[in-house]
């Protein structure tokens, strides 16, 4: 229990979904059909370590790069306390991505912002 004062948590959506349950929730917003494409990791890795060479010696940054290739691939799981005061959040992680994926690619009304990354 928390005495009266001001806390400062690490928030953590709960139950945590693994990056195939992100991939689904993404395909069933896009209206698309889920690709059972898999590539073993250390196969992935390869090209992507083969692609981080390529790019240094051309000078040029591809999407696809070993670093990203390990992070996609990697199991994170956090904890938090933040519960033991009652927060709930106000939308849930699939119906975040789901709103955010309506919003960036089914609304072709939106502002077109584009916000850049990396």
């Amino acid at each position: 229990s928390f005495s009266n004062g001001s806390y400062c948590f690490n928030y953590v959506d709960k139950p945590e979904i693994n990056m195939k349950g992100v991939m689904s929730v993404i395909y069933d917003a896009l209206g698309k059909k889920k690709k059972n494409i898999f590539i073993p990791f250390p196969i992935a890795y390869f090209f992507a370590k083969a692609l981080d060479f390529i790019a240094k010696i051309i000078k040029k940054k591809f999407s696809i790069s070993s670093i990203r290739v390990k992070k996609f691939c990697s199991n994170t799981s956090f904890e938090t306390s933040i519960s033991k005061i009652g927060y709930v959040p106000k939308v849930a992680i699939k119906d975040a991505i789901i709103e955010t994926i309506n919003y960036e690619f089914n609304n072709p009304d939106k502002d077109d912002t584009v916000f850049f990354t990396e």
